[in-house]
């Protein structure tokens, strides 16, 4: 006959190892739940049956099982960091797991894109998603952020001229 003996020790090696992998599958849930845009820009696009003018196209894909609502997209460009172009009259877009993504066109016409610096979606929540046109552009949205920070704090001064 066969004795199976049960130690201590066997006991609390398997009591660390699932309690491991439930803390793994936690975390996991966890990271998962949160809200993820995924943004991507096309510049150039042609529309069959337009009149011919080129348009940029965004499209946002919600990579999570929570639904996110759209409230506005836009750019913002290199030469004046404090002025963001939004798309203007864009409803609010409903992204779930049924439908997943959506897309804004808009004319390219008057956009100088060689200076642009990223795109952004604001959903419900007042979250904001960037995708930055240049490998850097997150080290200038930094840099924009403490700048912004200091002048509310008094430290640094708004230049002559700009209101």
């Amino acid at each position: 006959m066969i004795s199976i003996s049960i130690t201590a020790d066997t006991v609390a090696w398997y009591g660390a190892i699932v309690a491991t992998l439930g803390a793994v599958k936690v975390i996991y849930d966890i990271w998962g739940d949160k809200g993820r845009l995924d943004i991507s820009f096309q510049r150039d696009m042609f529309i069959a049956g337009s009149d011919g003018e080129d348009q940029v196209l965004i499209k946002v894909v919600n990579k999570s099982k929570r639904p996110s609502q759209i409230t506005h997209v836009g750019m913002r460009f290199y030469k004046d960091w404090d002025k963001a172009l939004l798309f203007v009259n864009e409803p609010t877009r409903n992204l779930s797991e049924a439908n997943p993504s959506a897309m804004y066109l808009q004319p390219q016409k008057d956009l100088d894109l060689a200076d642009l610096w990223f795109v952004f979606v604001i959903d419900v929540r007042g979250k904001e998603h960037h995708l930055y046109w240049k490998r850097l552009g997150f080290l200038k949205w930094w840099q924009y952020k403490i700048r912004n920070k200091l002048r509310k704090l008094g430290i640094l001064k708004k230049p002559k001229g700009k209101k």
